[in-house]
């Protein structure tokens, strides 16, 4: 969050923590109003440590990894299989 705020001036954040429509996923959604991402790093020709981190956390836990940025923000949407355990006890 640090990293989000002071690096896009951000003044505004939104952090939201879902089931997935298909209760076999949690969604995690980072939002801001800032001044976005650059182009050059979101198309990774700018190599930094806090998007390639999160690609390879993401990817670890075999998640999906969506990214929107414009100039009015950017939004992150994570989505992460649930462990089958999570089902077998009715968790979910």
């Amino acid at each position: 969050m640090f990293s989000l705020i002071q690096l896009t001036q951000a003044t505004e954040a939104k952090i939201q923590l879902l089931l997935a429509e298909n209760n076999k996923e949690l969604k995690l959604i980072v939002g801001d109003n800032g001044n976005g991402i650059p182009k050059d790093v979101l198309d990774g020709k700018v190599n930094g440590m806090g998007l390639g981190n999160l690609k390879s956390r993401v990817n670890y836990l075999n998640g999906r990894l969506e990214i929107q940025s414009s100039g009015l923000g950017t939004r992150i949407s994570i989505w992460v299989p649930l462990p089958l355990e999570a089902e077998k006890e009715g968790i979910i």
